[in-house]
Order: structure tokens, then sequence, then C-alpha cells
């Protein structure tokens, strides 16, 4: 396949991304209103575009979210973390060939994770939009519980299967010895937390490397060492679609993740030169543990920059 029909083939998928995301945003809404059956249909038709999207190129779609507005962080999140559970089943299975999820269960997976944040929505709807004034206790109370609130919505839903409510309710660290399913939504869940900002004032600013952050949290032995592992080689040493600047003043964006056992192997594309000056077209492709001597290292090995979405730029091949 030629150039030409890759960078259409990228578009193409980024548009069809694009339209799934503003059904999700609007979909979420709906739950919040009124989670009858038909949203609960809706929701799973969202989950089969998104498996159907991640079976296609699943480096562009964990890269494309991963860059997402940030004004719209707790409607992408959940988009970021199903695509990312995906990818994690996928690993999995090739870990593991007796760890692995059927289809119907890692469908019902994938809708806990589109709506696991369900219930966070309906407590900042509550708190922030409503005419009550709550005390700090009573925030503190009802964000606590919020997976369970999501785990009420989506069975208002219909979606009321043990493997989507057990899910919902139990991914999060509050709870206690949690199910193998809820372990594995639990990882990129973490890693989401860590990776995308908050609030819309920090895009802008340095952030802490997700991939180092995720990684103090493997040594320490708080996350499952097969599970955190296997992410760590989902997205290397920081996450797809980030920019990192090496200590050349070079700077080159993550296009793929490790492709060997080392975390440090994953694909990077060349972007702007040493004198800071972008590249009119994308350069060469390298392994980051293996470019050219003059670079040495990452210059800001703790933080990387935010960057907008380009197709050209990000996938053309």
């Amino acid at each position: 396949m030629n150039n030409t029909s890759n960078h259409d083939n990228s578009t193409a998928l980024h548009q069809r991304l694009g339209d799934l995301s503003t059904e999700f945003h609007q979909l979420q809404d709906e739950f919040l209103d009124q989670p009858e059956a038909a949203r609960g249909e809706n929701l799973e038709a969202v989950a089969d575009g998104l498996m159907s999207l991640c079976e296609e190129r699943v480096e562009q779609v964990i890269g494309e979210l991963f860059l997402s507005e940030h004004s719209n962080y707790n409607f992408t999140k959940p988009l970021y973390v199903a695509a990312s559970l995906l990818e994690l089943i996928r690993r999995l299975a090739d870990h593991d060939a007796s760890a692995a999820v059927d289809d119907d269960r890692r469908r019902q997976m994938v809708i806990a994770a589109l709506g696991h944040n369900l219930g966070l929505l309906d407590y900042e709807r509550q708190v922030y939009a409503g005419d009550r004034d709550f005390t700090l206790d009573e925030k503190k109370e009802l964000r606590a519980h919020y997976p369970q609130r999501s785990a009420e919505i989506l069975k208002a839903a219909g979606l009321d299967s043990p493997v989507i409510q057990d899910v919902a309710r139990n991914h999060n660290l509050a709870s206690d010895d949690p199910s193998k399913d809820a372990l594995l939504m639990r990882i990129p869940f973490i890693y989401a937390g860590i990776a995308m900002p908050q609030k819309l004032s920090q895009a802008s600013q340095a952030i802490e490397n997700p991939s180092r952050e995720f990684t103090k949290m493997f040594t320490r032995r708080e996350l499952d060492p097969v599970y955190g592992g296997l992410f760590l080689k989902i997205n290397g040493l920081a996450p797809i679609g980030s920019i990192i600047k090496l200590e050349s003043n070079e700077k080159v964006m993550v296009l793929a993740g490790p492709a060997e056992e080392d975390i440090a192997s994953s694909q990077v594309r060349m972007l702007a030169n040493r004198n800071g000056v972008q590249l009119k077209r994308p350069g060469e492709f390298y392994r980051l543990n293996e470019t050219p001597s003059r670079h040495r290292g990452l210059a800001d090995h703790h933080h990387f920059a935010w960057t907008s979405f380009s197709p050209h730029v990000m996938w053309e091949e």
C-alpha cells in the first residue's frame, strides 16, 4: 500500500473515530437525563464501533483519544480506557492463552468501561450544576461512591449483566478484592487518571510522564504485576501520541508502543530539528532506544509535551 492510501485510510479512521466520540458524548448526557433501555442499546452500538476501529489500527485510536480535547476530559476518558482495555486483553491472551477473555465477556467489559464514568458525571451535575449546597463531607461521600452510581445508571438502562455490573462497581482503587475482570479495567483506568489533565488550565503545562508514574506504582507493588507489566509494554516510556524532547533539542512523536521487551523501544518519528524548527515533512522513523548517537537521552524525561492531533504528522506512512 502506498503512502497516499495509508494517509487516506488514517484520515478516514480519524473521521470515524471523531463521529463515534461525538455520538458517545451526546449519549452520556442522555444517560444522565433518562437511562432507559434504548440508551443501553446505543451504548452497546458505541462499544461495537470502538472495537471495530481498534481492530483496524489500535495505535491510532489510542493515540487520538489520548490527545482528545482536554475540556471534554470526563467524556473522552472512558473511550481511552475502553480502547486501552481492548489492547491489554489482547496482550494478556498472547502472554497466557489460558487467561484469554472470550468475545462476549470482552464486549461486556468494554461496555462497562464506557459507562464507568457516568456516576462521576452525575456527581458533578448534582454538586456544580444544581441548586443545593453540599457540605464537604457530602461531596466526599458522593464522589467516593460514584462507581456504584455508575452501575445503577447502567442497570436502569438494561445493562445489568453480572460482568458489566461487577466491572463498573469494582474497577477503582477503593474496592477491595476485585475480580479479574475489574482488575483488568483498573489498569488503564489508573493510567488514564495519571495521563490526562483533570482541568483545562493544565493542558498547556508540563505534566508528569504517566508511564513513569505508572512504573512507580508498579514498582511499589500497587498494581497487578502481570497486568501492570503488560500495560507498560503497550505504552512504553511515554503514551502513543505524546511528544518527547531529546537532549539534542530535537522533538519526536511516539507513533507506536514498544516492539520489544525493552519499554524504550517505542517507535518515534522526528518532528523538529535541534534548533526547534518543525520539519516541513515528518522525519525518519526510529525506535526510541535506537536513535542516532547524538540523541543522548530525554531532556525532559519526567515530563512530556502536549500537541494537537494531525493525521498527516502522526499517521502518514
